[in-house]
């Protein structure tokens, strides 16, 4: 995950200063060879920023693209795939849906980079969680595994039978990851996904 990058240095790939943008993608090249040398894929979920004020949408959208295409290919020199991930309208204004994402990769041709399907951002988002994962299959290399509110799966009111035989019937292979808080606490939030994860994946 680079969003320290974000939270903690407050380097997006859309800032408006072209230096940010470089401390950024400088960030994320890091990311990328520490984690590949375990084959482990970098994100970009916060770090890819917003529309800024007094910033054209295009300039934004060129902005992501170019980081993106760089640093897709710097992670395929690896042998890894960069993961793009779409977040709730709450927390950027560029992309918010797995299908926006393809569109958007698709359109400006950006290589080597795959999409993170969250589902704590999609239950927002999207109309039909199952379905979209279906729909953009081929581009999904991660799922975030969380509930509506972001408790462990089991503590809001996401619909997970319909995900866990989508993720089967697409014949997904990639990893699924608890990106939820640590409520009521760590280890009651730890064994509670474990339940989740053998109540709808365990064959």
């Amino acid at each position: 995950g680079t969003g320290a990058g974000k939270v903690i240095h407050g380097l997006t790939l859309t800032d408006p200063d072209a230096s940010i943008r470089k401390k950024a993608i400088e960030f994320i090249e890091q990311m990328i060879n520490f984690g590949a040398a375990f084959g482990a894929p970098a994100i970009i979920g916060s770090m890819q920023g917003n529309v800024s004020v007094g910033v054209t949408r295009e300039d934004s959208f060129l902005w992501l693209a170019e980081g993106l295409n760089y640093l897709g290919k710097h992670a395929a020199s690896f042998g890894v795939k960069l993961i793009y991930e779409p977040l709730n309208r709450y927390e950027t204004n560029l992309i918010n849906t797995l299908g926006d994402g393809v569109q958007f990769l698709k359109s400006r041709q950006i290589k080597h980079v795959g999409l993170l399907a969250d589902l704590f951002h999609m239950n927002i988002e999207e109309r039909d969680l199952a379905d979209s994962i279906r729909q953009q299959a081929s581009w999904i290399r991660h799922v975030h595994f969380a509930d509506s509110n972001r408790r462990p799966i089991g503590n809001g009111h996401s619909e997970m039978n319909s995900v866990a035989e989508v993720l089967q019937e697409i014949g997904y292979d990639g990893y699924v990851s608890a990106e939820a808080f640590p409520w009521p606490d760590s280890d009651a939030a730890a064994a509670q996904t474990i339940h989740s994860f053998n109540q709808y994946f365990k064959k």
